[in-house]
């Protein structure tokens, strides 16, 4: 392409990727990017440094390698040109000039920092348009980064029309679920959030309609049918009429305040040690049962703060080695896309992340993961000094093994040193986290070199602070509520949830409380992690109603009292039971629930002789 000098009174002040590659003068107007030179900005952007010789390797595959390498030279020499200044310094190693904005990296803190509406306002594909089949390596690299954009994307527009549609916006959720469904057209939950809002809207043969289009596409496209929950759903809108109730489908608007309750209620005295452990340097562990309002606490803890880094664990993390630090290592270099990296410790890095050009693989002895571990660690502190000086883990328990240990080692050095200048805080569910898990955590605190603030349930006063803040009638409700949920207020607002989607919520609290699924589902599971012997004795005090004492279960499961002491503490400190009866009706209701029922007409008769 021809390029054209930039006059000196102009520069360039942003990289445009998402969309076709350009550069944005400081006026606003474009200067369009040839093919290879955006995707030589966009490598440099989104992978970081690089070599040279894997730059031209990928963008010249078939030339020499010396016609490469120059091909590659003329290359920055046009950018150059066009922009009036190097977009791209370094000798043998590659990196993006520092004060360059780039959309795409823009794009990426946007959505690691829930800035949803931000990701909404930002369109376009990585480099739109442009296709690389002469350059296989670079193509696949492309492709996989196009699919991570676009998840990114899909994410953002459906965590937004689900905030539209809790607050009664059904026009606006209607909008988003059409370019959810544009972003994804084979994603059948897409179709079926936008057949929901038309039959929310009253407009039936708009979500019939919907899903006719849903059924021909993945016909055309994929010769399948559509899945069983999007059949349910348009039998559904099918046979409701006029203003008769669509299952599934919210009529009314969803309190704002059961989204997130405007009141940070109870905690003070947590808040207070966060602060006080904070400013000491020590490492911080936020713990507690799903639900408590760890992650809340965190927030208003880091309110005000300067900026923080927040990483989390996912559920996809567990039992693959390395799925978490190596996210969280390509987040760190996309926040800090100009850092220079030592050459081992680019060597040792490309073990988990393959796109810069790793070939030693995750085959380790000691003293090769030892050195590893100690790239990670230089890695982060070349990172740290360069402004990462906050960093927050949420889900801890649900980061992969290896990656646990290897932030261990990574972060242990500015636990024993506050002022080697990084300040940590992480928060988990204690009792889904490994046992590897456990015996790094308990080191930390041994030497006093970390604090645990393990939160448990809210008080009845507590309770009535949080509810008021949503509806002041509602706070009259915190007893009765309190023992429904014990005063876990997570329980409580999917609770509540429960009640307006099922519109048996008015000026009073129905008699009969519901059992959210959502609550259902992680009471299921903590009881499964529990044992055999454990919620035998779990389930047994769930069908006594009234509650059992340690002599009366011994005797219905024919053994000595002694031999359930252990059983009995355990349920107690696991937070199941309390004075021989489970902690509150959702816990009692679940374990009830998962008595076979060839069992329970049995242990009642034991129960009641």
């Amino acid at each position: 392409m021809e390029h054209t000098l930039l006059p000196p009174d102009r520069r360039i002040i942003r990289l445009r990727l998402l969309g076709s590659p350009a550069l944005v003068v400081d006026d606003g107007a474009l200067l369009p990017l040839e093919r290879k030179s955006g995707a030589l900005l966009a490598r440099l952007a989104l992978a970081g440094d690089t070599s040279r010789a894997r730059l031209a390797d990928l963008l010249w595959p078939d030339a020499g390698e010396t016609t490469a390498r120059n091909n590659l030279a003329q290359n920055l020499r046009r950018i150059k040109l066009a922009a009036g200044a190097s977009l791209a310094d370094g000798r043998d190693t590659l990196r993006l000039a520092s004060g360059l904005s780039v959309d795409a990296i823009d794009f990426q803190e946007a959505f690691n920092s829930g800035r949803h509406a931000r990701i909404a306002e930002m369109g376009g594909q990585l480099l739109a348009e442009l296709d690389f089949d002469d350059c296989p390596d670079f193509a696949r690299w492309l492709e996989d980064r196009r699919a991570e954009f676009e998840r990114m994307r899909c994410a953002a527009l459906a965590a937004l029309a689900d905030q539209a549609e809790s607050a009664g916006q059904t026009r606006a959720a209607l909008g988003l679920a059409h370019r959810l469904v544009a972003s994804d057209p084979l994603s059948e939950e897409a179709h079926r959030r936008l057949m929901r809002l038309f039959a929310l809207n009253g407009d039936q043969a708009s979500a019939a309609a919907a899903f006719e289009r849903c059924r021909k596409l993945l016909w055309n496209e994929l010769s399948v049918a559509p899945g069983a929950e999007t059949m349910a759903l348009f039998k559904e809108i099918e046979t409701s009429a006029g203003a008769r109730r669509v299952p599934g489908v919210q009529r009314k608007p969803m309190s704002p305040g059961l989204i997130r309750p405007p009141r940070f209620a109870g905690r003070r005295e947590e808040l207070e040690r966060t602060e006080s452990a904070w400013g000491e340097g020590k490492a911080l562990f936020i713990s507690g049962a799903a639900g408590v309002g760890k992650t809340r606490l965190m927030q208003e803890f880091i309110a005000g703060k300067e900026r923080c880094h927040l990483f989390e664990g996912r559920p996809a993390d567990v039992g693959t080695p390395y799925a978490t630090y190596s996210r969280t290592l390509r987040e760190v270099m996309q926040a800090y896309p100009n850092l220079q990296y030592p050459d081992w410790v680019v060597r040792e890095a490309a073990r988990i992340l393959p796109e810069m050009g790793g070939v030693i693989g995750l085959s380790m002895d000691d003293a090769s993961r030892l050195h590893f571990h100690q790239a990670l660690a230089e890695a982060n502190d070349i990172a740290v000094r360069a402004g990462m000086q906050r960093v927050l883990v949420d889900d801890m328990h649900l980061v992969d093994l290896h990656s646990l240990l290897a932030g261990h080692f990574v972060y242990a050095r500015h636990w024993e040193s506050p002022d080697y200048g990084m300040k940590t805080l992480m928060v988990l569910r204690p009792q889904e986290l490994a046992r590897e898990g456990h015996d790094a955590m308990n080191r930390v605190l041994d030497r006093d070199l970390g604090v645990e603030i393990r939160l448990g349930d809210l008080g009845v006063e507590e309770l009535a602070e949080l509810l008021a803040g949503i509806d002041p009638a509602w706070a009259g409700w915190a007893e009765r509520l309190h023992r429904h949920c014990g005063g876990n207020p997570g329980f409580v607002l999917e609770t509540f949830k429960a009640l307006q989607k099922a519109e048996a919520l008015d000026h009073h609290l129905p008699d009969a409380l519901p059992l959210p699924d959502t609550v259902r589902a992680l009471l299921a599971r903590s009881i499964q992690n529990l044992g055999g012997d454990v919620i035998q004795l779990a389930r047994l005090a769930a069908l006594a109603g009234t509650g059992i004492d340690l002599e009366k279960a011994a005797r219905v499961l024919n053994c000595a009292p002694v031999a359930l002491m252990d059983t009995w503490l355990t349920l107690e400190t696991k937070g199941v039971l309390r004075n021989g009866r489970p902690v509150h009706n959702l816990m009692q209701r679940v374990l009830a629930e998962s008595v076979p029922d060839a069992l329970r007409t049995s242990l009642l008769r034991l129960l009641n002789a």
